[in-house]
């Protein structure tokens, strides 16, 4: 609807919730026309324990489950109120909860029902709908069929993880992580003779105070404060950074119970001055795009987006469903030996508090998208949230606008609600609309001439054009690949990228995917693995246990996992890539041991004449194999004492050189892909023997699962 001629906007605010309803009407009046009209079907059903089938006529009515969409959204279709300050009594659709109760997560409230507030809307009761930031305004879908009728529209608009925490919770906790205060030092008392003046010297203030006089400088700064906070007519605020919530923090009626929170340091008090300072975020910037890169090479793909030429430590420029990959990405780091130096920064335990929040944003995500789940889970998480809310609220401390009192931090205690009616929050996901829009309205918006009173008229044209000429791509040229077929082909277990082989006569690797006579040695970054490799390769010639050429691929597809280890990944700067896996040794206590992949290796029967060892392993059968440098064993130490999905752990290397020990294993023993990154920042891909990995997205669940049982119990 053209709105250009609406001048005073404040004003006309009203109006405009009018006419969105109004529209709404029209929208919904065939699908409200189908609601009422029942549909005659007949079910087949078994009449008897033989088996016999009979015909039962039934009338099909069509409830409304849900209405997918985002917070703004779905505070629009229910009619509430825009704004989201202290200027309203209410925050919440679901519920009564008040505006100053809004960051309590133990506050018990009421469930919203339909027909009252409907009632209220037509008897004209402006304030008490005001009170419960609600417009006068007739509602369009009043009358719409629902599954739940005593909530009605409130029951239906769920909230998701996409813009309640991803756009929400994320960003504010990204925030408050790299806008940590500094701890002050406490000041050491000297022994000065009577009568004289003591003075401070430079070494008892923080490290970038200047040397001049110290004490005038704090003496001024306090009465600053004093002097600022009297016209505000308040006291001078101390914030405190309090540790986790330990688990006596609830008492047996559901109630918070702040006395028995362990504080890290209750004496403790902030500086105005950053933790992380300019310099230093863009050393952490820098440090986040080499790992960001080096995780984007990896054969667990299913962390999404890691890798960003934009600054880890803001929100600019990122969309909701690439902050999962920086959550992933920050916590590496603070789990790498540079947590050490951000542990010195931030003092005692707050980094340990910041890892166990991205810790539990990231299980709690994955837990409530998980596809299926057993109720008794799901009425645990309800009784955990606000135990989770209250550790995110202590942890991030944050002081600026309405602090949390945030409708994204209320929201996450109405999850488990909806997960018991709606089953997976991935059901209602606004994700895959969001993704519509960019053909749907970005993309036709472009072609349009940009005149404000045809603009939205032309888009439209454009989207419906645009959608003709798609299904006429469609119809003219289908695909060729069934889905079957599709399936068949994306579980086959090949190897690819044959382009490396290891010539006899030079015994040098040589590249075999150019088209030249002689063709050229391979020349790689690498040069510890080419030289232990190909050493070993010519002691395996020499005893003739291999006849021919040996083939080396680049690449092994399996089971829908694509696996590369390719020394030589990109041409111009040589810049290797070497995927993780988890292996089967064929022990008990060996069963899922992290390896990294170096290259593979084919070998067919007519090639291999009898059984020999190629580094710390034997090869006695022909078939294709991984070179990979391995971990001793599952045992895996946690990187950090708060963590719960990142582990730390060596490869086995040689007692004498240090270097770390070649394997080849059958491909067959792949289990899982696996992510692992350098434990020392100044390490690469290429030299590390210390790594860092974190635990294989499919067990986030049963370890936030875990979590959960213990703090319930």
């Amino acid at each position: 609807m053209d709105q250009s001629h609406i001048s005073n906007i404040t004003a006309d605010k009203l109006s405009k919730v009018k006419d969105y309803q109004y529209m709404n009407e029209i929208i919904l009046e065939s699908y409200k026309n189908a609601q009422k009209n029942s549909i005659r079907w007949e079910l087949n059903v078994n009449s008897n324990e033989k088996g016999t089938k009979a015909k039962i006529k039934v009338n099909l009515r069509i409830p409304t489950l849900f209405i997918i969409g985002d917070t703004a959204g779905h505070d629009a279709i229910v009619g509430k109120f825009g704004t989201r300050n202290a200027t309203v009594k209410r925050l919440c659709r679901y519920c009564d909860c008040p505006f100053d109760e809004t960051d309590n997560p133990f506050i018990e409230y009421n469930l919203n029902k339909a027909n009252y507030i409907a009632k209220k809307i037509e008897e004209g009761q402006v304030e008490e709908l005001r009170l419960m930031a609600m417009h006068c305004v007739q509602n369009a879908w009043s009358d719409v069929l629902f599954c739940d009728a005593q909530r009605g529209v409130f029951g239906a608009t769920p909230a998701e993880l996409m813009h309640c925490m991803q756009s929400g919770l994320y960003e504010y906790i990204l925030r408050q992580i790299f806008n940590q205060k500094l701890i002050k030092k406490k000041k050491k008392k000297k022994a000065g003779k009577k009568g004289k003046k003591k003075s401070i010297t430079s070494e008892d203030l923080t490290e970038e105070s200047d040397n001049t006089n110290a004490s005038v400088i704090q003496n001024n700064t306090k009465k600053r404060k004093k002097k600022r906070a009297r016209k505000k007519g308040r006291k001078p605020k101390i914030i405190i950074a309090e540790d986790l919530i330990s688990d006596k923090s609830v008492d047996s009626d559901g109630t918070a119970n702040t006395g028995n929170c362990s504080n890290w340091n209750d004496s403790i008090e902030l500086s105005t001055r950053n933790v992380f300072t300019e310099t230093y975020l863009k050393i952490i910037d820098k440090l986040a795009r080499k790992y960001g890169y080096y995780m984007m090479h990896q054969s667990d793909r299913s962390l999404g987006k890691t890798h960003f030429h934009s600054n880890y430590t803001t929100t600019t420029k990122k969309n909701a469903s690439e902050m999962t990959g920086i959550f992933v990405v920050i916590l590496m780091i603070f789990s790498t030996n540079e947590g050490e130096q951000i542990d010195i920064r931030l003092g005692p335990k707050r980094a340990s508090q910041f890892i166990h929040i991205l810790e539990l944003m990231l299980m709690m995500e994955y837990f409530c998208k998980y596809d299926s789940h057993v109720r008794k889970n799901i009425c645990l998480l309800q009784r955990i949230m606000p135990m989770i809310l209250h550790t995110l609220k202590e942890t991030i401390a944050r002081t600026d606008g309405n602090q949390m009192k945030l409708i994204k931090f209320h929201l996450p205690l109405h999850f488990a609600e909806d997960m018991l009616r709606f089953g997976s929050m991935a059901n209602y996901d606004s994700g895959i609309g969001e993704m519509h829009h960019k053909n749907f309205a970005k993309k036709p918006a472009n072609n349009t001439q940009r005149r404000k009173n045809t603009f939205e008229y032309q888009t439209a044209i454009r989207q419906i054009e645009n959608a003709a000429i798609q299904r006429a791509v469609d119809k003219i040229y289908p695909e060729d690949l069934s889905e079957d077929q599709e399936d068949k082909v994306d579980k086959a277990s090949i190897n690819r990228g044959y382009k490396i082989e290891f010539c006899s006569h030079i015994h040098e690797f040589v590249y075999t995917n150019v088209k030249k006579k002689k063709r050229p040695k391979c020349v790689w970054t690498d040069v510890l693995f080419q030289n232990s490799l190909s050493s070993l390769l010519i002691d395996i010639r020499r005893s003739k246990a291999i006849i021919g050429p040996i083939k080396f691929f680049t690449e092994h597809k399996r089971q829908g996992n694509l696996f590369r280890a390719d020394p030589c990944f990109t041409p111009k700067i040589k810049e290797p890539w070497y995927d993780w896996v988890y292996i089967d040794w064929g022990d008990i206590n060996n069963n899922c041991v992290p390896a990294k992949i170096l290259l593979f290796m084919d070998l067919s029967e007519e090639q291999l004449q009898k059984c020999f060892q190629l580094g710390g392993s034997f090869v006695q059968e022909a078939g294709s194999y991984a070179i990979v440098y391995s971990f001793q064993s599952n045992e895996t130490e946690l990187a950090h004492q708060a963590s719960k999905l990142v582990e730390y752990g060596n490869l086995i290397v040689d007692d004498v050189t240090q270097d770390p020990i070649l394997y080849a294993v059958s491909v067959d023993s792949f289990v899982k892909p696996c992510l692992s990154v350098p434990y020392k920042i100044d390490d690469n891909i290429i030299n590390a023997n210390e790594w860092i990995i974190l635990k294989p997205k499919e067990e986030w669940y049963n370890i936030f699962l875990e979590f959960m049982s213990d703090k319930d119990t």
